[in-house]
C-alpha cells in the first residue's frame, strides 16, 4: 500500500472519528477501492462502525452501493450483538447486588446509553464493570459459580484481591471485564475507587437499574484512558471526551477537581491536546488552555514516562513497586511478578524459563 493512500485511509478514518463535531479534517471523503477493506478493518478497530453508517448517510464519506450495503449489514449484526452483550452485562450488575457488592458500568456501555444521540453510534467488544476493590475476589467468585470461566488463573494466589487491574471473565460467550482499579501501573494505585463509586448515579436501561460514573470522573477516566492508558489514543475515547463535554451536565471545574483527586493532571493534560491534535473539534476542548499551559512535575513526568515510553511495562512495573505503600506488599507483587505460579504460565504456554527469557528481553530493549 502506497504511502498516498495510506495518508487518505488515516484521514478518513479521522473524518469518520469526528463526524458532526469537525468541519477542519482535510482530504478524507473516501478511499480507493481497492483500499477499502484495510480502510473498514481500521473503522472496526476503531469501533467506529455506526460513525462510518451515519457519515455516509449524511454525504461525509464516499461508498459505493456495495460498501455501504456492507457496511450497513454488518453494523446491524453488531448491534444484534450488542443487545445480548448489555443483557448479558445487566445480568451481572444484578447478580453483584444479589451479593451485595457495589458496582459501577464503565466505558463503551455505559457511554453509548448516557451521552450518544444514538447508542448504535459507540460500538464496544465487552462491559467493563467495576466493582468495590474489597469485594473483588467475590465478584469473580460469583461470576464463576454461575458458569463464568476466565482466560488465565491469578498469576499467584492473592494477587487479583491486591494488585490486578481487572479479570476479564467470559460468561455465555459473552466477556465481562470485571475492574478493581481503571488502569494498570502507578495511576491504579492512586485511584480513590471507593469515592468514585460513592459519588456514581443511577440509570434505567432495559427496565433495569444500573449505576455508571458521575459524569465528571467519566470524563476523567476517558483523558486518563486517552492520555496513558492507550499508546496511540483510540479514535473512539477521543469521540467520547467530546460527547461528555457535550452533555449538559458536562462541568469543566469538577473535571479539573476530580483530576486532582485522582492524582492524573499529567494524562488529562496530554488527552486535551492529543484530542485537539487528532480530531480537531470546530470548539476545541474546554480544558485545552489549561492544559497547554501545564506544567507537569518531575513526578509527573516519570509516571507519565510509564505509559508512553518504549520501555512502559517495565518502567511501570517499577513505578508500581514505588507506589506500593507497604514494604511486605511490595515484596508479595515482585514474587508474583517474577515467579508466577505454575498454572498461569502454563495456560499461557510458557515454562520459567521462557518467562526470565522474555522479562531478560524487555528490560534489554
Amino acid at each position: 500500500m502506497s504511502v498516498d493512500v495510506e495518508r487518505v485511509i488515516d484521514a478518513t478514518v479521522r473524518r469518520v472519528a469526528a463526524h458532526g463535531v469537525s468541519t477542519t479534517i482535510a482530504g478524507g471523503r473516501g478511499v480507493p477501492e481497492e483500499a477499502f477493506s484495510l480502510f473498514y478493518g481500521r473503522v472496526r478497530g476503531e469501533r467506529l462502525d455506526g460513525l462510518l453508517l451515519q457519515a455516509w448517510r449524511d454525504g461525509v464519506v464516499d461508498l459505493a452501493e456495495w460498501q455501504g450495503t456492507v457496511v450497513g449489514r454488518t453494523h446491524r449484526h453488531e448491534m444484534e450483538h450488542l443487545l445480548r452483550l448489555e443483557r448479558a452485562g445487566l445480568d451481572v450488575v444484578r447478580l453483584l447486588v444479589d451479593e451485595g457488592i457495589d458496582s459501577v458500568v464503565l466505558k463503551g456501555m455505559a457511554l453509548a446509553n448516557t451521552v450518544y444521540a444514538d447508542p448504535g453510534w459507540r460500538s464496544f467488544g465487552d462491559v467493563d464493570v467495576l466493582v468495590e476493590p474489597a469485594h473483588f475476589v467475590a465478584a469473580i467468585e460469583a461470576l464463576v459459580a454461575i458458569g463464568a470461566r476466565r482466560d488465565h488463573p491469578e498469576v499467584r494466589p492473592g494477587f487479583d484481591s491486591r494488585f490486578a487491574k481487572d479479570v476479564p471473565v467470559v460468561l455465555d460467550s459473552m466477556t465481562i471485564d470485571l475492574h478493581r482499579t481503571l488502569i494498570r501501573g502507578p495511576f491504579g494505585e492512586r485511584i480513590p475507587v471507593p469515592v468514585a463509586l460513592a459519588a456514581s448515579r443511577p440509570v434505567e436501561l432495559g427496565g433495569s437499574t444500573l449505576r455508571v460514573l458521575d459524569p465528571s470522573d467519566a470524563y476523567v477516566l476517558a483523558a486518563l484512558t486517552a492520555g496513558a492508558a492507550d499508546v496511540p489514543a483510540r479514535l473512539i475515547t477521543l469521540r467520547d471526551l467530546v460527547e461528555l463535554e457535550r452533555a449538559p451536565s458536562f462541568d469543566a471545574d469538577e473535571v479539573r477537581r476530580a483530576a486532582v483527586c485522582w492524582g492524573v493532571e499529567a494524562a488529562m493534560a496530554r488527552a486535551m491536546v492529543v484530542l485537539d491534535e487528532v480530531l480537531r473539534p470546530d470548539e476545541p476542548p474546554a480544558l485545552l488552555g489549561w492544559a497547554r499551559r501545564f506544567r507537569p512535575s518531575r513526578l509527573d513526568r516519570l509516571l507519565m514516562g510509564c505509559y508512553t515510553s518504549p520501555a512502559r511495562s517495565y518502567r511501570s512495573t517499577l513505578a508500581t513497586l514505588q507506589a506500593i505503600p507497604k514494604w511486605s506488599d511490595r515484596g508479595r507483587f515482585m514474587r508474583a511478578l517474577l515467579l508466577p505460579q505454575r498454572q498461569y504460565r502454563e495456560a499461557r504456554g510458557w515454562s520459567l524459563r521462557d518467562h526470565a527469557r522474555r522479562g531478560v528481553q524487555k528490560l534489554v530493549r
